[in-house]
């Protein structure tokens, strides 16, 4: 067998293996010892791969790829070189050090951080053993690490350091030939298959990757396990703090191999060198642009390096700032390449990384363009997300705090992603945020921003989503303009307010007593308790609202999204009489 034909699985391990390895077939031609081959993408959207010693090669390119990717240390663990491998010649025994390693990333996922082995499993031999066949030698090696102080393990390495990747079943003619047995990832049928559980514990644990037809139906073919191993070079991951108990993994897609190559190849999505992973002792392997966030540990949850991902793309011009300005999230008036996004979620669970949350994004293109639609109005993102961070006061000093404060965000950023409408969760948040004001929480944030975003976001999000698709855009955006400006009056006839005695409205007292009313508001479920509490608060606070400026558009169907438009505006008055905002 001379010539490999890799298909497009429309499946994100096994696209972003096939890519994966095409880049190191490329990219390192002169580091594989055979360098006589060809392999390029086909208009049918295949990686054609020929070569005199296919199976050699795929051999070769596996441990090359292996040892930059899976057999990771960081640098005091590169400066201690706290392991060591012999080599016997001429009845000599030689040490030579290596460093510790520890897998990071899908790859800790992928193979659970397991024992390091070597290559050729003849130069893996245990100590037990070895004290029985040659206690000579086992003393010599015993010696030599009770002298560099060095814990005795139950593996002794001959010839060669061990690797942290797999020991790759060798690829027989039988591996790719028609059969019987079906491969449960690719649904193609070989004469001889591998088991996934024992290669792949993430694979045959994650539900993505189950074809449910039964409980001992974990057998993939061999290139399926092979390409789901050369997907780690292609993810994207995160710790949540240096404990490393919680990790989040993001691998891109796209609809053709060329597509996602491209991505890797102009390093689009920043990835971060050796140097730099070693001296961050790998707690992220993608670079976030300052401009979003410039603390290492601000960004924790899924959805929050999820889009400081996408705005590390955005910036390294995938998406350009050429979008309609009335709807930047309508993916049908985009013509860049429809790429999407899996990410999976893994909690420490005594000693292995447990799946427990995979989502999906089908279709980046329309959020890369709000990401810039959002800067070009002027908005800051940094900014956003970090008013946008909210915890209550009583569990400030909670071991989890950091988690807890950016609960809401998570939140946010998820509707986001699934473009669905956030008014009634900033409605909340603005409530909230004044409560905890009044309680002495003094934590600054753009509130104004934080009120322009929701709108752009509203009045972006494409009417087929979530509304009826007879209402005209332009009718929308009036409505939650009157929103605003009813909102606006609330808040100014509030702080305002005054006895008539000749002094000056104390604005703080008064925006005390209307955070009542504006609760008020909130608990008005239905369109008459709604009216009735506007009623209340002219009332209260004597101030008229014109019908044909601020009510015309409100009906019994649409009062709740304009409720809370009325509500966030409200209580951003109210917030800004204690001089929070930055003028």
């Amino acid at each position: 067998m001379n010539r490999l034909e890799i298909p497009y699985f429309h499946n994100v391990m096994l696209d972003n293996g096939t890519v994966a390895l095409h880049r190191y077939l490329v990219r390192y031609r002169s580091e594989l010892k055979m360098q006589d081959y060809e392999c390029s993408f086909t208009v049918a959207n295949d990686l054609v791969i020929q070569s005199e010693k296919l199976f050699e090669l795929l051999e070769e390119v596996y441990y090359l790829m292996g040892k930059e990717v899976y057999d990771t240390y960081t640098n005091k663990q590169r400066d201690e070189a706290g392991n060591i491998y012999f080599v016997e010649e001429n009845g000599k025994l030689t040490a030579h050090k290596f460093p510790k390693m520890k897998t990071y990333g899908l790859t800790r996922l992928i193979t659970n951080d397991i024992y390091g082995t070597t290559r050729d499993k003849n130069n893996t031999v245990k100590i037990e053993n070895l004290r029985q066949s040659k206690p000579d030698v086992a003393q010599k090696i015993e010696y030599a690490l009770t002298e560099r102080k060095i814990d005795i393990q139950s593996n002794v390495y001959f010839n060669e350091p061990y690797t942290k990747i797999t020991r790759l079943e060798k690829p027989e003619l039988a591996h790719f030939s028609e059969g019987k047995y079906q491969c449960t990832f690719t649904g193609v049928s070989r004469k001889k298959v591998v088991d996934a559980q024992n290669t792949s514990a993430f694979l045959s644990g994650i539900s993505s990757f189950n074809s449910y037809r039964s409980t001992s139906d974990k057998k993939i073919s061999w290139l399926a396990m092979y390409l789901s191993r050369f997907a780690a070079a292609n993810c994207l991951y995160v710790y949540e703090n240096p404990q490393r108990k919680r990790i989040m993994v993001y691998l891109f897609h796209a609809n053709n191999l060329q597509d996602l190559s491209n991505l890797w190849w102009s390093n689009r999505i920043g990835m971060l060198d050796i140097d730099t992973l070693r001296t961050n002792e790998f707690v992220r392997n993608f670079e976030v642009q300052p401009a979003f966030s410039n603390k290492l540990f601000d960004l924790q949850l899924t959805n929050d390096n999820l889009l400081g991902i996408l705005y590390t793309l955005q910036r390294r011009t995938l998406a350009t700032s050429d979008w309609i300005e009335d709807d930047p999230l309508d993916d049908e008036k985009n013509s860049n390449p429809n790429y999407s996004l899996m990410s999976v979620r893994a909690d420490s669970y005594s000693k292995t990384m447990r799946p427990n949350r995979t989502e999906y994004i089908d279709n980046l293109t329309p959020l890369l363009g709000f990401i810039n639609y959002i800067e070009a109005q002027g908005l800051v993102w940094k900014d956003i997300l970090d008013s946008l961070k909210i915890i209550k006061p009583g569990l400030a000093t909670n071991k989890k705090a950091n988690r807890l404060e950016r609960e809401f965000r998570e939140k946010v950023l998820g509707k986001i992603f699934k473009i669905q409408p956030i008014h009634g969760d900033m409605a909340d948040f603005f409530v909230d945020c004044f409560a905890y004001k009044l309680d002495g929480d003094n934590t600054y944030r753009s509130y104004n921003q934080l009120l322009a975003f929701t709108i752009y976001y509203e009045n972006a999000v494409p009417k087929q989503k979530n509304r009826n698709a007879m209402e005209n855009p332009e009718e929308l955006k009036q409505r939650r303009d009157a929103a605003i400006a009813l909102g606006k009056s609330i808040g100014i006839a509030i702080i305002n307010w005054s006895r008539n005695d000749g002094q000056a409205p104390d604005q703080k007292a008064n925006a005390k007593q209307g955070r009542k009313f504006v609760i008020l508001l909130r608990k008005a479920r239905t369109f008459d308790k709604f009216m009735e509490a506007i009623t209340r608060l002219q009332g209260r606070f004597q101030f008229g609202i014109s019908i044909d400026e601020k009510l015309a558009l409100l009906t019994e169907d649409n009062f709740k999204e304009y409720r809370d438009f009325a509500i966030i505006q409200a209580t951003n008055i109210l917030i800004s009489a204690y001089k929070n905002e930055k003028p």
